[in-house]
């Protein structure tokens, strides 16, 4: 191996190459034949010209070290007392700046180095002030990016996003429970008949089973509406109709094998454009079965009218 041949690169009759190199961290080293390079195993080339002629110029130190500029303030490009350079660099196609610590040829383009002037400082304060802009901006743009995905975790957690309210088309959302919060079923059908009787869209769909668990439903119920807004609900539905259902049975001392249902409606109807509770009321009625499923379903048979009634003045 050499790192500079005192010997013939080629062959005087064919021109052919008679060393191969590798460019290595610590120059152009020569070996006598092709392989690769014993230390850091870089394949060897044969010889070029242009290879040899590069070798020379580092061997005249016309190669300077390339210098990392991240702070202008923090380097000294001219001398204090002459004001001549101490910094030379090199600019591509693209308008990106490369500096060295002394003049001579970019060690990879073979392009003589320029001295620094001050156009060149106020353009490289630019590019790095553009780039800070332009890390800050794509930083932020994650920053939201990771809310806006938060964000729409919590909501699929709660709603169902792929039920839409398209305009004018009176979308109605339902929840009905009990008073141990359980899902009211019975409750839900009896007003989705009574919602297509009156010409609107029920919506059985748009709320999670953890909207009822993690305490969603008795904070719309109690009244706190920012709840509508935080949810965007008026892009899901026009209004949402909240039910708590309570239920008491007794049987009739006078009136054998006959049970008594003494139901209760809580009723809420919210607007969510505007965001507004448009009805806020109760319902009573007694119901008589023979079990005490036969006797809350005819109790709830019974507020067939007066439901129909208070939907069709709410909604």
């Amino acid at each position: 191996m050499y790192f500079l041949s005192k010997e013939s690169y080629f062959a005087h009759d064919s021109g052919r190459p008679l060393k191969w190199y590798a460019e290595t961290p610590e120059g152009i080293r020569y070996f006598d034949s092709k392989g690769h390079d014993p230390k850091y195993g870089i394949k060897l080339k044969p010889v070029t010209p242009e290879i040899i002629e590069k070798h020379k110029k580092q061997s005249m130190n016309l190669y300077p070290k390339p210098i990392a500029v991240t702070s202008p303030e923090e380097v000294e490009f001219f001398d204090s007392i002459s004001g001549e350079p101490k910094i030379w660099y090199y600019q591509d196609n693209q308008g990106s700046l490369e500096f060295f610590d002394g003049p001579g040829f970019h060690p990879t383009y073979n392009v003589r180095l320029k001295p620094v002037t001050i156009d060149v400082i106020h353009l490289l304060k630019e590019k790095i002030r553009e780039n800070q802009e332009k890390i800050a901006a794509e930083k932020k743009k994650k920053e939201a990016e990771k809310r806006r995905q938060k964000l729409l975790a919590y909501l699929q957690k709660y709603i169902n996003l792929h039920s839409t309210n398209p305009p004018g088309s009176n979308e109605v959302a339902i929840l009905a429970v009990d008073k141990l919060l359980h899902e009211e079923h019975n409750i839900e059908k009896k007003l989705v008949s009574i919602l297509k009787e009156q010409g609107k869209n029920p919506i059985l769909s748009l709320f999670k089973k953890p909207f009822i668990k993690d305490g969603k439903f008795e904070t719309l119920f109690s009244g706190n509406l920012d709840l509508v807004r935080s949810f965007a609900m008026n892009k899901h539905t026009d209004y949402i109709i909240l039910v708590k259902k309570f239920s008491k049975f007794r049987t009739n001392p006078q009136v054998s094998n006959v049970i008594s249902s003494d139901l209760t409606l809580q009723i809420k109807i919210i607007a969510t454009n505007p965001i507004k509770v448009v009805n806020s009321t109760s319902i009573s009625t007694i119901g008589p079965g023979f079990s005490n499923k036969d006797a809350e379903k005819n109790a709830i048979e019974k507020v067939h009218n007066n439901l129909k009634k208070l939907l069709k003045e709410a909604l």
